[in-house]
This record gives structure tokens, C-alpha cells and sequence, in this order.
């Protein structure tokens, strides 16, 4: 039977798409923060002139921006150059202006490639990725580590059973932009009639109808407060009896 996968391994793999994003964001922007910076260690200089600042919009509304494409002029070793400064960005700036000269940055075996000393590309990708990378690494190595604390408790802890006596919608959290749900179940000392109440963790799998369903609860038998109720074993054993992935058909949104 193919294994339900449950809230923490969906918030790992969330977790591991954010990472994988914020790896490729900073790497593309280390990339180019070494190519530009072998560019200006073998760049000369000259002065230049700004003959043209051309001006393209796109977007709409709040969302619309503006593109400007600043051509310069400039010799090098007796031959003239007319050649758009930054081809590969956007390094406009509201100092500019047509007839400004302004100093440049070029390649010697490439007179035609000009730019002036800027970082813009790379902290955009550093801004966009390292965010992401330290949010989604985070992410992922928290709900790991809780995934092999289950599994620890499950080889090693103390098994008990208990009844789940309430099931509640956790509306603040969203994963899969739906509210997971948690299961309270009490375990009952057959000893001393001593009542215990868990808690299962976030569920993403409807288990409304669990209501007085019996539930495995995995006890650390040096530090009770660390426990699992094992909601997850029970889904599949209710799936496997049923045949069916769920009892309900859900429309909410």
C-alpha cells in the first residue's frame, strides 16, 4: 500500500523547494558576481558620453516599471564606439543624462563591451535568494528533525493506547493553502485511573469522523512530555479496511 504522506513530509519538501529556489537565486548571482568581477579586473578605462537614454514601459497599474537603455559613445586607440552601456542591465540612474560624460569600464580584447562598475544583477539575485535558501534550509532540517524524533519514539518509546475524544481544525496554520487538523486523545492509567491528554500534530488528511477511535500514543519513557500520537498509522488502517482515502467529499475552499 503506498504510504499517505503526511504534514511534515509535505512541509520538508515545501521547505526543499524554497532551498532549492534561494540555491539557484544566489548561485546565478555568484555566477555573475565572478564574471564581473574578472571583467573589472582586466577592464580599462576611458571617458564617454551619453548620446541617448531610450525609455520602455511594461506592466500595468501599480505593477508598471520602466526599462531605460543608455547608448554611449567613447574612442579607444582612435577607433569610436556607439555601444548600449550595461547590455545586460538596467544601470539607468536619475543622474543621467544625454550629453553627461561619465567614466566606463571596457574590455580591452572587446572595445564593444562597456560598462560602468555595478553590482544591481547581483544583489538582486543575493536579495531574492539567500532569504529563500535560509528560509527553506530551516524549514526543511526543523520538520526533518522532528520526523526522526517520531521515528526514535516509535522504535523506542513506550506504546499505550488511547481514545481520541476531540478533533479541531488548526486554522492557524495552511499547508497546501488548506487548515490541517489535530486529534486530542486521553489515555487512561489502567492501574490508578490516571487521565493523560496528547495532542497529535498538524494532520492534513480529513479525520473528522476519528471521533472515539482508539489511537496509538508513543510515549518517551524518561520524559513523557515527548510523545506521538499516531494519527498517520491509524489513517492507514482505516484506509486499508475501507478502501477509500476519505469518508467525506469536501467542497470548502
Amino acid at each position: 500500500m503506498k504510504r499517505r504522506t503526511d504534514a511534515k513530509s509535505m512541509l520538508i519538501i515545501i521547505g526543499s523547494i524554497f532551498a532549492l529556489l534561494g540555491f539557484i537565486f544566489t548561485a546565478v548571482g555568484v555566477i555573475s558576481l565572478i564574471k564581473d568581477m574578472s571583467f573589472m579586473r582586466n577592464a580599462e578605462t576611458t571617458d564617454a558620453v551619453i548620446t541617448d537614454i531610450e525609455s520602455e514601459h511594461y506592466g500595468s497599474g501599480e505593477d508598471r516599471k520602466t526599462r531605460h537603455t543608455v547608448w554611449v559613445e567613447y574612442t579607444v586607440d582612435g577607433t569610436d564606439y556607439s555601444e548600449v552601456l550595461n547590455e545586460m542591465t538596467d544601470n539607468y540612474s536619475s543622474s543621467m543624462r544625454e550629453g553627461k560624460s561619465i567614466k566606463v569600464y571596457y574590455d580591452p580584447d572587446n572595445p564593444s563591451d562597456v560598462r560602468t562598475v555595478s553590482y544591481v544583477l547581483e544583489i538582486v539575485f543575493f536579495s531574492l535568494g539567500l532569504p529563500f535558501l535560509i528560509v527553506g534550509v530551516i524549514f526543511a532540517a526543523v520538520n526533518i528533525s522532528a520526523k526522526k524524533k517520531i521515528k526514535r519514539l516509535i522504535q523506542n518509546g513506550e506504546a499505550v493506547t488511547g481514545k481520541i475524544i476531540n478533533v479541531r481544525m488548526n486554522v492557524n496554520v495552511r499547508i497546501n493553502n488548506i487548515h490541517p487538523y489535530k486529534a486530542d486523545c486521553e489515555v487512561i492509567n489502567p492501574f490508578d485511573g490516571q487521565r493523560y491528554l496528547y495532542s497529535s500534530g498538524n494532520i492534513t488528511y480529513d479525520i473528522r469522523n476519528f471521533t472515539g477511535e482508539d489511537v496509538t500514543v508513543y510515549v518517551d519513557r524518561k520524559n513523557p512530555k515527548n510523545y506521538y500520537v499516531d494519527v498517520e498509522g491509524l489513517i492507514e488502517k482505516k484506509t486499508a479496511v475501507s478502501g477509500n482515502d476519505n469518508d467525506y467529499i469536501d467542497y470548502r475552499k
